[in-house]
């Protein structure tokens, strides 16, 4: 019988998709039908790809006949009015006809000609007769597209010395009437540079435009996530990173892809699991929402954005000011991310991309770890136990592990060793380095592969997108594994000429191995509260896993229960083989829309989209587990050599489960209007309804009945509950927003934006919601270039913007109702339920609100040589949550409110630069720069302002400072006599180290803040034909970090130490060498380690350059090859986390992104992408 705690037994492994409920099988089945609806109305268009038609038709217009032979052969007809009039009747009777017979029979007499390239029928008027005077003028085709072969549809195609011109369609076609040889056109796209083209008269023409990586920030169209915009009319502070950037570098997420390639977005890497993102600064206390909004094809994403396959994406938007942002009111202070998915086209032959790439991780370089050499480290513990160090542990009735060393050293005074068999033991340790044995066993090369297809197109009513991805990583621990599938499904139905019908589905699910026990220094590899000595094995010289002494003394659990116990020994690497843990993720988006044209300038859609995520772990502690043999040994008790176990015998299982459900509804109304010659208007405006709820449960099941309520002897002595580890959440959060936004443009060159956003949560107290206070923004563009006396022929471009408004954060961590916290299991001694009061009911709890004054200016030089922008802002957030008194009565301290100010300002500059473009070699560069500073001007609840220090990797709340601010004691040198460190007391040199710890934050160095005020990036690309070379120099400047040193009181107590132990103070004189204090044994004061790691002394530069990767490509595309398949393959290799700084402020040899001395491992990926 099983004992139930929150969900069935068990107890064998599963295959994942058994643990997958039914209902998570239905994206499958959506994509699946989606796929099935949509492709056959594709398929039929070219379902006889073999150029044969059947038709039969009497009296019928021409162009009715050109229908059937479209859908049946997928040949476009191309040609222009005046050549041939399709509304003419024909008869025409064939049955699986060659279409060239076809076309021969329905032309004769109508005096045109034809041809057939690339499925494109293109009709021109025919040549005269053999002695028939010629006429010069004849008809012009062609297709312009980008580098890479796609069609820019909407390019302006203008005859140079005429009025006469034409855009392409969506298959980036054009056709021109009338034409004479020799002459030249001129072709344009937003973003790219403008050609002038000489025609030859030979037809199709193919016209590839470059992308105009100077004026580029100028002209692209960007994202809000309501509405897609020319940047040109855009007031606000916009970076749009395109489909080339995000691909340049190879990863899993895609948020990786965005790091040091864009002005005003910092990644704080020192929690390299875990890297936070901050634009353009913190302007919250609370660390958890400090992070940017994330928005998915215009809705926000719940959950971890690394689960959106990058493949997928197509570009990304960074709003930055309230102009760009406020629409997202009070999600948005932060700063919002906009990901814009693929889409397929109208009018498009289907498209198939095949990415594939294998990334190589190197072993991680663990000899730089600054650790005391193993002979040392027996030096030392020789010495300490000389001096009784480890007396108490000895005798402990606890029975907590001591190393092998002071094992021996303690046989040997028992008399159980021999001084000659001791030394032989211990020397026999000196040589060995655990190290090795992690490298040998723990670690491997890590390999990642991803592969990527997707399939989009069009017809004249359906446009579609399907994708699939495969991701499988293998860890650079052993035992880790990552896998992850994602499906994706896009189409828009033209219903009718007014009516547009959307679809979308997504899928993704991921897999965890988490079986390794963790990397070197992970708490799994200690000796109870020690590290592990470094002459530690792993192994025996046959690979046979080694006990370790990790929770007890080897010595009594050799002995302990004299045999009626399970195995108490603890061996890693044992357990990495019976370790069975997964993790796993589902995640199900749906979507559906639909927009109606009520006139040409004013339409209304509705949007509607569900996600779905599920989350689970699973620790499957099978007996043979040191988990499960601990667990059952604490609580056995021995009876007259009788067994009763407390805890059963078995496996034992713990789940977590949660679930996410997110309903959001969007109605807006979008107009977009131009009158006269000089006035534009884009106006939106619309409500939105949010609904996320989230549940979550933990609970653990055992083999066998047992009691959680009741407390029971352990077998080392004393009482304790078993630990049952159960516990449920359940948090619903709903929002109701109101919103518009509305630009007008005079003459091309002013523009003035407006918006505005109230929203409602309850999330906020009810006072809040009442007051409906909206967020909101303004700004205004002037386009100077444009101006009729604007004559700088040197700046042919420049455009001036300046906003002001406001968005905000919203803290989901603080609730508007009191709140309890119920502990569990019951309390041990009454065995009742107990809970507190966590916080009281604040009616007038609100949202964050962060106002932004930003001004810009962007610019292009004559000639592509160079252009970008510059901006200036400045952010002030107010009722930032943050702690205030209270009065005592109401049984709480002090309560989180909206009581706090921050302030900041900073420059963003983006620069754009084609040094060389010369005989088919170009030379591009791209340079960001961003400075910003921030600082807490408010705050009611005071800190204690004596004996503070930080070392700025958490946010503290200092009025007048920047939250991540380090700040040390200072130091004043090493005494020559004695080599103890010093400092300040009251402006005097001191060793009184009770006082040092608590000098006032007045008398402490300020070093400065942990995370860079400059930084940026230098890419440059050089290409030549289809090789092209990129590398990308990142910067950070004017930042501090705190280097680890020696603690004493640590490496007597649990033998945690550093190599700066070599370098201490030993000798008078030592002093004018080193800043290492002397070793004293016994500690004389923990303060005295606290001052000294502490001390300004330990503090250094973090400023460097570094050559962050390279990137090295060559493409192969159909026009230099005609006999290729595909219309283009790129072969492509990337090297990341190279280490290679080019320069860098500290003395101490140390990379300031791997202070601990454990850099990110070195990784090299190959791949290729092709194109059809």
């Amino acid at each position: 019988m099983y004992a139930k705690t929150g969900g069935p037994p068990v107890w064998r492994k599963k295959l994942y998709m058994r643990n997958t409920p039914l209902h998570l099988c239905y994206p499958v089945m959506l994509w699946l039908w989606l796929m099935c609806s949509v492709l056959p109305v594709r398929a039929g268009r070219y379902m006889q790809d073999n150029g044969k038609v059947t038709v039969s038709a009497d009296h019928v217009p021409m162009r009715d006949v050109f229908k059937v032979i479209t859908k049946q052969t997928g040949y476009h007809f191309f040609y222009a009015a005046s050549v041939l009039d399709t509304r003419q009747p024909v008869s025409v009777h064939a049955k699986d006809m060659p279409v060239e017979n076809l076309l021969q029979q329905l032309f004769r007499g109508k005096g045109v000609a034809w041809s057939l390239e690339d499925k494109i029928i293109l009709i021109r008027a025919a040549e005269p007769e053999v002695g028939v005077e010629h006429s010069p003028f004849t008809m012009m085709s062609g297709t312009v597209t980008d580098a890479a072969g796609v069609p820019l549809a909407g390019a302006t195609v203008l005859v140079n010395g005429t009025r006469k011109g034409v855009t392409t369609d969506e298959e980036g076609r054009f056709l021109l009437d009338r034409m004479q040889a020799e002459v030249v056109l001129s072709v344009s796209y937003a973003g790219y540079v403008k050609q002038q083209v000489k025609w030859n008269g030979r037809t199709p023409m193919q016209i590839k435009l470059e992308q105009d990586i100077v004026n580029m920030t100028g002209v692209s169209i960007v994202s809000t996530g309501y509405q897609e915009l020319p940047r040109e009319r855009a007031t606000g502070s916009f970076t749009k990173l395109d489909n080339d950037i995000l691909n340049r570098k190879v990863s899993t997420g895609i948020l990786d892809r965005l790091d040091g390639v864009t002005s005003g977005l910092l990644f704080d890497k020192r929690d390299p699991a875990a890297p936070k993102m901050q634009i353009r600064g913190l302007y919250t206390l609370t660390a958890t929402i400090a992070q940017p909004l994330i928005v998915v094809d215009n809705f926000p994403y719940e959950g971890d954005i690394n689960d959106i396959n990058p493949n997928d994406v197509e570009n990304i938007t960074i709003l930055k000011d309230a102009a760009a942002a406020s629409i997202w009111g009070a999600k948005a202070g932060n700063g919002v991310i906009v990901i814009t998915t693929k889409k397929g086209r109208f009018n498009q032959a289907p498209r198939v991309s095949f990415n594939t790439n294998i990334t190589f991780v190197n072993k991680q370089d663990l000899f730089q770890l600054p650790l005391i050499p193993s002979s040392d480290f027996i030096d030392l513990e020789q010495s300490l136990f000389a001096q009784g160090a480890y007396n108490g542990a000895l005798n402990s009735r606890n029975r907590p592990p001591v190393t092998p060393v002071v094992e021996i050293l303690a046989k040997q005074r028992s008399g159980q060793l021999t001084e000659a068999e001791a030394n032989a033991a211990i020397n026999a340790l000196r040589s060995q380095d655990v190290r090795n044995d992690f490298l040998r066993y723990v670690y491997r090369q890590g390999v990642n592969q991803q592969y990527a297809i997707n399939v989009n197109g069009g017809t004249s009513k359906l446009k579609y997108y399907f994708s699939t991805g495969f991701d499988r990583d293998l860890s650079n621990l052993v035992g880790n594994n990552y896998q992850r599938i994602t499906l994706r499904s896009d189409a828009t139905w033209q219903a009718t000429k007014r009516l547009q019908l959307q679809l979308g589905a997504q899928y993704t699910r991921h897999n965890n191995d988490n079986n390794s026990q963790g990397g070197f220094a992970d708490n799994n590899y200690k000796l109870g509260t020690r590290v592990l000595p470094p002459y530690s094995s792993l192994a025996d010289s046959k690979g046979n896993p080694l006990p370790l002494d990790y929770r007890y003394r080897g010595a009594y659990t050799d002995t302990a229960g004299h045999g009626l116990l399970m195995d108490w020994k603890y061996r890693p690497l044992q357990e990495m083989a019976e370790n069975d843990n997964t993790s796993w993720t589902n995640i199900i988006i749906a979507n559906i829309g639909a927009k109606y044209d009520l006139s040409k300038t004013l339409t209304a859609e509705v949007k509607y989209q569900y996600q779905h995520s599920d989350e689970g772990i699973r620790q499957f502690h099978n007996e043979q587990t040191f988990f499960t043999r601990d667990l059952v040994n604490r609580f056995t008790q021995i009876r007259n050599d009788s067994v009763i176990y407390i805890v059963p015998k078995g496996p034992i299982l713990d789940q977590s489960n949660s679930r996410t459900d997110v309903h959001t509804v969007r109605a807006q109304l979008n107009w977009d209007k131009a009158w006269g010659a000089r006035n534009k208007i884009t106006a939106v405006a619309g409500t939105e309804l949010r609904d996320a709820h989230t549940q979550g449960n933990i609970y653990r099941q055992f083999s066998g009945n047992v009691d959680l309520v009741n407390a029971y002897p352990v077998y080392l002595g004393g009482i304790a509950n078993i630990p049952s580890n159960n516990d449920y959440t359940d948090q619903v959060d709903r929002f109701v927003s109101l919103y518009m936004n509305a630009a007008y443009t005079y003459n091309n060159s002013y523009t003035l934006s407006a918006s505005a956003r109230k929203d409602a949560s309850n999330l906020f107290g009810v006072n809040t919601n009442r007051k409906g206070i909206p967020l909101w923004s303004a700004g205004l563009a002037w386009k100077a270039s444009n101006q009729d006396c604007y004559h700088v022929t040197w700046l042919p471009y420049l455009n001036l913007r300046v906003t002001y408004g406001s968005s905000g954060n919203v803290n989901n961590s603080i609730a508007a109702l009191t709140t309890l916290y119920k502990y569990d299991p019951s309390f041990q001694f009454t065995n009742l339920a107990y809970a507190d009061i966590r916080s009281l009911a604040n009616p007038d709890l609100r949202w964050e609100k962060v106002n932004t004054l930003n001004a810009g200016l962007d610019f292009a030089l004559k000639g592509n040589i160079l252009g970008g922008s510059i901006e200036y802002y400045r952010k002030r957030s107010v009722d930032v949550i943050g702690l205030q008194m209270l009065d005592l009565s109401t049984g709480l301290g002090a309560a989180f409110t909206n009581s706090a100010d921050m302030s900041g300002q900073g420059i963003d500059v983006q620069l754009n630069i084609q040094p060389l473009n010369r005989g088919g070699f170009k030379w591009q560069s791209s340079l960001q720069f961003s400075y910003v500073t921030y600082r807490l001007t408010k705050y009611l609840l005071q800190p204690y302002t004596t004996g503070y220090v930080s070392t700025g990797a958490n946010i503290f709340p200092i009025v007048g400072r920047n939250p991540y601010s380090l700040v040390s004691y200072r130091w004043a040198g090493l005494d020559p006599a004695t080599g103890d460190p010093r400092g300040y007391v009251n402006k005097q040199v001191s060793k009184d180290y009770a006082s040092l710890v608590q000098t006032p934050l007045s008398d402490q160095a300020i070093d400065g803040p942990a995370l860079p005020p400059f930084f940026g990036n230098f890419l440059n690309t050089f290409s030549w034909k289809g090789l092209s070379l990129s590398t990308n120099i990142t910067y950070r400047l004017g930042y501090y970090f705190r280097r680890n040193t020696i603690a004493y009181g640590p490496l007597f107590s649990t033998g945690n130490g550093h190599s700066d132990y070599l370098k201490r103070w030993q000798h008078p004189g030592d002093e004018q060498f080193t800043n290492v204090p002397s070793m004293i044994y016994p500690n004389p004061s923990a303060s005295r380690d606290q001052f000294y790691t502490n001390s300004e002394i330990t503090v250094e530069k973090g400023d460097h350059i570094r050559l962050d990767d390279i990137r090295l490509s060559y493409n192969f595309n159909k026009k230099a090859d005609s006999r290729l398949f595909f219309s283009r393959l790129q072969l492509y290799t990337y090297i990341t986390n190279l280490h290679v700084l080019i320069w860098k402020a500290n003395k101490a040899g140390l990379d300031p992104d791997a202070p601990s001395g454990l850099p990110l491992p070195r990784s090299i990926a190959i791949g290729c992408r092709i194109d059809m």
